[in-house]
């Protein structure tokens, strides 16, 4: 049978006594397990044809549970016939012991209940338990011991060495296969080595030297092809006054074989008996090895998937040593083994990082989905608000409207009440129609400008205008609204120290319109959360190139929690004020809009039941090339410039017209019925009328006529809008003194917002 490590084999020459002492302490060790066992051996099979063949004298077949073992003795050619001794093998590995019962049962002198033992026994075998087998060693090295106080020729090898390696091998397969520390591995194996080999020194040399921390021995590299270096990262020595050189590493320039990582790849072993006949050619892995005391070295690759990781190095350190065929193969075995725990390693660590990874990303993905379900659930509570404030919002002011005009139809339709009806009260009527209609309107603008600014597609009207006419027509706006809640309103303006400022120091470039706005809406704001008798101051003063704008109130005041939600659109702080504030909370959001469309800024300090300050900074901007001119500040009157009357009784064409003018910024009445648009347009006072394409001829010309003779309507601009084939119209109203003319808008909108602007400039 082949000297083959992997399958822990020993041989040695013994006495016919040493070895019936040898029989008996394996079939002990074999019966010692929990279950069954089966011993046979030669007796009774002296004519046997397989012992005959196979050359064998003597055999012990021990299969028991948890310990299994062969012994086989052949006549010794020199020594048997005096003296009575045999070569002696001793087998521990499964498939040997195995393939042995089964060339046995094929044996015509085996009793068929004997090949049913052990086909059965033969199907159980597994390594032998750590315990049984170093009992089993521990009594064998004490026969062996009193076998060497006899006397007896041993040989030129001692068997209990071989049974010694033979078990630190099963051990480290074991602790392979119940163990995934590989740094106990390691370190046991090292250890156990060097007392085996009775060697000075072994280490584990790893390649590749740059992936390895300098504190952390149990690093483990990949495997490269082009490593050229590396260190050592585990040591064991006989003494402790040996050089340590834990972390020593060997530069590429040391080893004398360029192609020695081939070597190792092929798995080869390599036994330096002395590094001063050896390495003679390189000196300065000469001079390395010399100066770690060393002078015998014996190195087996431990390759990784094809791939050389590293080698294990026994070495021999005051004096050369021929190193024996069995100790080379010895080291190749353990080698390959470490290989095997190195890989699985390896394997487990990319299973945990991918274990981890997953985990992480399983943590992302719920953390997202958590993240976005609360989004859902605070949008839907945030639609939910803000519908049920757009129900008092939108249904107050049509209710009115709707009212009032119904109300109003029916009064002019009785004869009997119309003169009842004075004029006073139907312009009472018709002016709470309008602040209904002008209510809608804001909360509509409102809607429109933040949606356009959020899509991207708002743009600057960057013009020329006075900082306090500005301000002083913001504070006009809402004069109404602060005498309604007795509130007080103060102007403070700093920038300058005159008490009438210079016209040519307050002006500024921006979009009026937005500025106007941005004013508007955090004096309102100031206003509603503001108690009777309390006090809202505007500050406006200038610093370099900024317009800084502050609003201070002695109202309700904010709590420091809620702040950050200051600016989000669709929401009151706290929702129990609809009941007490009206709002749908798309004030704040707009001006934080329009500041920003400004590349301004606003910050806001508050407390509680004492008052909030709102601080506005607005940089200058670049004037248009478009608007190269000032442009003429907005009257004292800050709706009337932006109010447009429209008649037209085609809905199509008036819904477009209405669409387009309220994107621009403008209020638009729209009446359907010409011939009662007199009077309304008196109480209106708009900047403009717009004449529809229905109102043509002798109906519009009268209309044009009696607006341009009434003293309090004959500064109002007058569009007219006329059929693409209305050719013989247009010099009827050219007749009449209008401002301007342009063709139906459904087929050119683009130049209706042109003629509109152009007038209104």
């Amino acid at each position: 049978m082949p000297d083959d490590p992997h399958r822990l084999v020993s041989s040695q020459i013994l006495s016919g006594e040493t070895f019936e002492r040898l029989s008996q302490l394996l079939q002990k060790a074999a019966y010692s397990g929990a279950g069954a066992s089966v011993v046979v051996t030669e007796d009774g099979l002296s004519g046997s044809a397989f012992l005959i063949g196979s050359g064998l004298v003597r055999f012990v077949l021990a299969l028991g549970q948890g310990f299994s073992g062969l012994l086989l003795a052949r006549s010794h050619s020199t020594l048997s016939s005096a003296k009575g001794y045999y070569d002696v093998t001793l087998i521990f590995e499964p498939a040997d012991i195995a393939m042995f019962a089964a060339n046995l049962s094929r044996d015509l002198a085996i009793s068929p209940s004997l090949k049913l033992y052990l086909s059965e026994a033969t199907h159980r075998l597994e390594p032998n338990e750590i315990m049984l087998q170093s009992r089993f060693t521990l009594d064998l090295a004490a026969l062996l011991h009193e076998a060497n106080g006899q006397k007896e020729p041993l040989g030129n090898f001692s068997l209990q060495q071989r049974v010694e390696q033979d078990q630190l091998i099963s051990e480290v397969a074991t602790q392979i296969r119940q163990s995934q520390d590989l740094r106990s591995i390691l370190v046991m194996s090292v250890e156990r080595i060097q007392l085996l080999l009775h060697a000075d020194r072994v280490i584990i040399y790893q390649f590749n030297t740059e992936r390895l921390s300098p504190f952390s021995p149990t690093s483990l590299a990949e495997p490269s092809d082009a490593c050229t270096g590396g260190q050592v990262v585990y040591e064991a020595r006989a003494d402790d006054q040996l050089m340590p050189i834990l972390h020593l590493g060997e530069g590429a320039l040391c080893f004398a074989d360029a192609d020695y990582r081939e070597k190792y790849r092929q798995g080869g072993v390599v036994a330096v008996e002395d590094i001063d006949i050896t390495y003679a050619h390189a000196p300065c892995l000469l001079a390395l090895l010399q100066r770690t005391q060393v002078r015998a070295k014996l190195i087996a690759p431990i390759l990784v998937q094809e791939q050389l990781w590293g080698l294990i190095i026994a070495q021999q350190c005051f004096q050369p040593r021929h190193w024996q065929a069995d100790e080379q193969t010895f080291l190749a075995c353990i080698a390959e083994h470490l290989a095997i725990a190195i890989y699985q390693t390896q394997l487990n660590q990319q299973l945990r990082h991918q274990t981890q990874t997953l985990e992480q990303q399983v943590i992302e993905r719920t953390q997202n989905l958590y993240d976005a379900l609360n989004a859902a659930q605070s949008a839907s509570l945030t639609k939910a608000e803000f519908l049920a404030a757009m129900n008092h919002e939108l249904r107050t002011p049509l209710t009115c409207i709707i009212g009032m005009s119904a109300t109003l139809q029916r009064l002019l339709a009785m004869p009997q009440t119309n003169a009842s009806l004075g004029l006073q009260r139907q312009q009472n009527y018709l002016k709470t129609i309008q602040a209904s209609g002008e209510s809608l309107l804001k909360l509509v603008n409102d809607i429109l400008e933040l949606s356009q600014i959020e899509a991207g597609r708002a743009v600057l009207d960057v013009r020329e205008f006075s900082l306090t006419q500005l301000a002083a027509d913001a504070l006009h706006t809402v004069q109404h609204m602060a005498h309604q809640r007795h509130i007080h309103l103060v102007f403070e303006n700093h920038s300058h120290t005159q008490a009438k400022p210079s016209m040519e120091g307050d002006r500024f470039l921006a979009d009026p319109r937005r500025v106007s706005q941005i004013l508007v809406n955090l004096l309102s704001n100031a206003i509603k959360f503001t108690p009777a008798e309390g006090t809202v101051r505007l500050k406006m003063w200038t610093e370099s190139n900024l317009a800084i704008f502050q609003v201070e109130d002695t109202g309700i005041g904010i709590p420091q929690e809620q702040l950050p939600l200051l600016f989000k659109k669709f929401q009151q702080l706290d929702m129990s004020y609809h009941r007490q504030y009206e709002g749908t909370g798309l004030g704040l959001a707009l001006t934080k809009h329009l500041v920003d469309l400004h590349s301004g800024q606003i910050e806001v300090r508050s407390t509680v039941n004492v008052g909030s300050v709102f601080t506005v900074h607005l940089p200058a901007q670049m004037a248009n090339s478009d608007h190269s001119a000032p442009a003429t500040d907005p009257p004292q009157n800050g709706h009337s410039r932006k109010r447009i009357v429209l008649l037209e009784s085609h809905e199509e064409t008036a819904t477009l017209i209405c669409d387009l003018l309220t994107a621009a910024g403008y209020q638009v009445v729209w009446m359907v019925d010409g011939t009662t648009a007199y009077h309304q347009i008196e109480i209106l006072s708009p900047a403009m009328v717009l004449i529809g394409t229905q109102l043509a001829g002798i109906l519009g010309a009268d209309l044009v006529r009696w607006l341009r003779q009434n003293p309090l309507t004959e500064a109002i601009k007058i569009l007219a809008l006329q059929p693409v084939n209305g050719n013989q119209v247009n010099q009827a109203w050219m007749s009449e003194q209008i401002d301007g003319w342009l063709l139906d808008p459904t087929s050119y909108p683009e130049q209706l917002l042109e003629k509109v602007l152009a007038l209104d400039s």
